[in-house]
């Protein structure tokens, strides 16, 4: 039979310890979804300005060979700027994965703590 008062703090802490590793897995891909979803803004941004700006060109060339240089350089400053981009991503998706991994090694430490703790 039981004996004694039910403890809710007890209770809530255990709560809070069993999905502490969900809860941090939860924060982490809301933090990648976010940053992908900026990454996909800006890049969505950039091809809309760099579509403006050779459109412009267009428009404003007196010839040929002035629209070729003209749609050269926008080329390149648009290069430039999706390559930088990439490496902030690239930047993003290695820290990204050493998150996961300590995640990971975090919660395979704390399922296991029960056990050694046992035994």
């Amino acid at each position: 039979m039981f004996q004694g008062l039910f403890d809710s703090n007890a209770a809530f802490d255990l709560a809070m310890k069993t999905f502490a590793p969900v809860t941090r897995a939860s924060e982490l891909s809301a933090k990648a979804f976010e940053k992908l979803a900026r990454f996909q803004l800006e890049s969505a941004i950039d091809l809309v300005n760099h579509g403006a700006a050779r459109l412009q060109a267009t428009v404003q060339a007196r010839g040929p060979l002035e629209l070729a240089a003209r749609h050269t350089e926008l080329t390149a400053k648009f290069v430039e700027s999706r390559s930088v981009q990439w490496q902030e991503f690239l930047k993003f998706s290695s820290e990204l994965q050493g998150d996961v991994s300590k995640w990971a090694e975090d919660a395979k430490e704390q399922m296991a703590a029960p056990v050694r703790k046992a035994a």
